[in-house]
Parts: structure tokens; C-alpha cells; sequence
């Protein structure tokens, strides 16, 4: 990872734009969107930069870059065609621990700015690190045709709802109501604009006296390409509370877990931690009664893991899927 992705708030944080010209209106659009107090420097400007400073958008001033100008700047963008003037801004923002970028040159850039999907409040961030700007908007295209336009809509209806959850349902149950949420029918009557208040108030109160009931997914990986992973083993994963695995899984099979679930190492490696089958079987029987999603990734056969299990606690509920296609 280059670059670490990240979301930053600039509502009314001061912002510096050196250049005026239309490379400098598209960065300065976007900003606008983001609330910044955005200051424009060049001796000469674009119409619509123009147009921005006259009514009171953006601050313009008819003046080549200074360093000064820096003074109480959270970014800078150099958006000129002058490399001396750029490497002048990049110096002296560095001097200041300002981040900066420098349009179409990474190599002087501390940030970047990605292709953007928005469907605000959600947005979607796609970057190349600079090496391929073209496929990134190639995967913008793909993702905006994938995308209802009225995805906002439902976000900002979730984050008023959010409150209610909280008061009615437990922490841990929290992101399976949502995820029942999203599945119900819910969010096409909100799509269609209807009203959904009294439907989303049922399913929360059935939801505060339901306990989500824990699943075990076993599934067989016998080779190491996360490409030729099954469908039903990826939603497993990504859902998962808890996911376990055990030796010769590979690095980018384990990035497809759910980044926030549990990782537990069950195999024998050297320099690594890990425990033995009872207290495997044990820990994965007490992780499932609490109503959590547990996924098992093996590089063995797993009958033998469900037969055990089941003769524990014939009462889990377990699924044994082949992790790969083959």
C-alpha cells in the first residue's frame, strides 16, 4: 500500500489553489462540494474562477505564489504549468507539514486525489497510486453504472434511524439488523420514495427480541488463489464475526476476510501462535452460541471438523462448502 487511504473533513478548513486555470476549476469544484474556504492564487484567472470570487465562493488573488500565502493552510494544490513554481510550493508547504499535491506529478504530490464515485453520503474512493489513472476511471465507470443514483437517499434515511437502533438493539447485534435491514424490502420502498417509518419500525421491533442465531461455515480451500474463491465462501468471509484458518492459507486469501472480524491462526506454523483442536472446537461452539458468524478456512478435507463439532453441540448450525472452484 503506497498510499493509506483516508476521508478528510475540510468544512471551512482553509484550503490554497496556486493556478488559475481549467485544471484549477476541476480540483476547486470538487473542493467547493467539500465545504473548504478556498483561496486562489495566479496573475491571471479562468472566467469561472472569476465568477466564483464574485460571488464570494472562493477568495482570488491576482498575485504570483508567495510563501506566506501558506499561513493557517490545512492543503495546497499546485495546479500551474510551471515545474520551478511547483517544486517552490512543494518546499516551502513541506517546511510547514502542509500536505500537498502537484496536479499530474506524483512524485512531488503527499496526497493524491482518487476518481470518485459520489452518492453522497457515500462515496467511492479509486485509486491507481498514480500508475494508471485510466483503469481507475475505467473501474469509476463500472461501479457508477452498478450503483443506484438514489443510494444517498437510503444512507442519510439509515443515519436517521441510527439513534433508534441504538436505543433498541445490543451493540453486537447492531450490524446484523442492518444487514436484515438491507435484505428486507425496506430499502426499495425508499428507493421509490415511499414512505418506510412504520416498516422499519416493526423490523426493529421484532429485531430488540430476536438473538441472531450463530452459524458455522467450514470450507475446504485446496488452492491458494483468492481469484478462484466461491462466491458463498467470499459473502462467508466478509460476514463473518470470527473467521479461523489454518496453515498454508495464503496471505491474499486471508485479506478477503471481513477486516474487522476476529482472525484466529489454527494450524502449526513456525513463529506462530495458535491453539489446540478442543480449545478450537471449544471456542468455535462458544463464538456460534452468542450469535456469532463464524467462518472455518482449511487447507484439509472438513468433514472430520464438522463430525466433531456436531457430536459437541448437535445443535449448531453448520454448512460445509467448497472454499474453491475447481
Amino acid at each position: 500500500m503506497n498510499y493509506f487511504p483516508i476521508f478528510t473533513r475540510l468544512s471551512n478548513k482553509q484550503v490554497l489553489v496556486v493556478g488559475a486555470g481549467s485544471v484549477a476549476c476541476r480540483k476547486i469544484t470538487l473542493l467547493l462540494k467539500a465545504n473548504a474556504k478556498i483561496t486562489v492564487i495566479a496573475p491571471q484567472c479562468h472566467q469561472q474562477i472569476n465568477e466564483w470570487h464574485q460571488q464570494g465562493s472562493i477568495n482570488y488573488l491576482p498575485c504570483p505564489f508567495y510563501k506566506e500565502s501558506l499561513n493557517d493552510m490545512w492543503l495546497v494544490i499546485a495546479a500551474t504549468n510551471n515545474e520551478g513554481v511547483n517544486q517552490q510550493i512543494c518546499d516551502c508547504a513541506s517546511e510547514k507539514n502542509i500536505f500537498t499535491n502537484v496536479v499530474d506529478d506524483r512524485k512531488r504530490s503527499e496526497f493524491i486525489v482518487p476518481a470518485i464515485v459520489d452518492r453522497s453520503p457515500i462515496q467511492i474512493a479509486i485509486s491507481s497510486g498514480g500508475d494508471a489513472p485510466v483503469l481507475a476511471r475505467s473501474i469509476k465507470i463500472d461501479l457508477e453504472k452498478q450503483l443506484p443514483e438514489k443510494m444517498g437517499i437510503l444512507a442519510k434515511k439509515m443515519g436517521e434511524w441510527r439513534n433508534k437502533v441504538s436505543d433498541k438493539i445490543k451493540p453486537e447485534n447492531r450490524r446484523s439488523f442492518w444487514e436484515t435491514f438491507l435484505q428486507s424490502a425496506i430499502p426499495s420502498s425508499i428507493y421509490q420514495e415511499k414512505d418506510a417509518e412504520e416498516d422499519f419500525n416493526l423490523l426493529l421491533e421484532q429485531s430488540s427480541t430476536h438473538t441472531p442465531q450463530g452459524h458455522i461455515t467450514l470450507a475446504h480451500i485446496s488452492v491458494n488463489d483468492p481469484e478462484l474463491l466461491t462466491l458463498k465462501t467470499l459473502h462467508a468471509m466478509q460476514h463473518a464475526d470470527t473467521a479461523f484458518y489454518s496453515d498454508n492459507i495464503s496471505d491474499p486469501i486471508i485479506e478477503q476476510i471481513r477486516r474487522d472480524a476476529d482472525r484466529i491462526f489454527i494450524g502449526k506454523k513456525l513463529g506462530a501462535v495458535c491453539i489446540d483442536s478442543d480449545k478450537v472446537n471449544a471456542t468455535i461452539i462458544n463464538e456460534a452460541a452468542h450469535g456469532k458468524r463464524i467462518v472455518v478456512l482449511s487447507t484439509q478435507e472438513t468433514s472430520l471438523l464438522e463430525e466433531s463439532l456436531q457430536t459437541i453441540k448437535s445443535t449448531l448450525s453448520i454448512t460445509t462448502i467448497p472454499g474453491i472452484i475447481v
